[in-house]
């Protein structure tokens, strides 16, 4: 089975269109992988469904988390972050961001989340 990362993901996205030409996520992505070697499994959590706990505990366990914050550019948006890590004394999440250049965000800034994993079928 492919070790699924945050670091290992983002490099698949950037090898597989898995950015647009402005660096926006494009979730359709995942679909491009090859489903006879391995496919992406995913869940979707509201921020009501996804204590900070459970996300420190999604990422101690390497599972890819995307998280989908308010749109800087435009406030009726939505924008896609890769996180990649946390600090529990300041509740913030640490992103990989190419788009706005933003390396942490609180974790209230969050409304949704995407988890991702790898499974060889």
């Amino acid at each position: 089975m492919v070790e699924a990362t945050p670091k290992t993901f983002n490099t698949w996205l950037q090898n597989n269109r898995g950015y647009n030409e402005v660096n926006d996520y494009m979730g359709e992505s995942v679909k491009r992988v090859d489903n006879n070697t391995m496919r992406w499994i995913y869940s979707y959590y509201d921020k009501g469904n996804m204590s900070f706990e459970q996300l420190k505990k999604f990422l101690d366990n390497k599972i890819i988390v995307i998280g989908i914050i308010r749109s800087i550019v435009n406030k009726n948006g939505f924008h896609f972050v890769l996180i990649i890590g946390y600090s529990s004394e300041k509740k913030i999440l640490y992103t990989h961001d190419p788009a706005y250049n933003s390396k942490e965000y609180s974790y209230e800034d969050f409304l949704r989340y995407k988890t991702y994993k790898t499974n060889k079928k």
